[in-house]
């Protein structure tokens, strides 16, 4: 076992479903019943697990849905639909910043989203782009 799982369950309790490492930050994947739990009080255990691991901190909740995954995942936006194209899922989001913030600096967000759909669900996403803002 890696020094990145035996980190999150001295801090946690809990074992992760799975993690995905960008060198940057860490998405951790837990059961979805418990995201909660594994997120501590206040964020505590975010930032003992980012204090730790020097990286930046995110947890998912695994669920059979992959819509209830990027839910997770984007648990702090307000998406307005997530509409289902095959193995596609496309989000949309109204306010323009929250979209940059669901995509990230140069991608980050959601490449990290990504990888971890593609390997849970064999899946991937887009951020819905609304054709008046393309044409800037």
């Amino acid at each position: 076992m890696d020094d990145i799982v035996l980190a999150f369950e001295a801090i946690t309790g809990g074992k992760p479903i799975a993690y995905y490492d960008d060198g940057k930050r860490i998405l951790f994947v837990v059961d979805g019943k418990n995201v909660g739990k594994y997120i501590g009080k206040g964020g505590k255990n975010v930032k003992l697990l980012s204090t730790a691991l020097k990286r930046d901190i995110y947890i998912a909740g695994y669920y059979e849905d992959p819509v209830q995954f990027i839910k997770s995942f984007y648990r702090e936006l307000d998406i307005s639909e997530i509409v289902k194209e095959g193995n596609k899922y496309i989000v949309k989001i109204n306010d323009r910043q929250q979209r940059a913030m669901a995509i990230g600096k140069e991608g980050w967000r959601i490449n990290l989203l990504n990888r971890a759909l593609k390997e849970l669900y064999n899946a991937s996403a887009e951020i819905f782009q609304p054709k008046e803002e393309n044409q800037q």
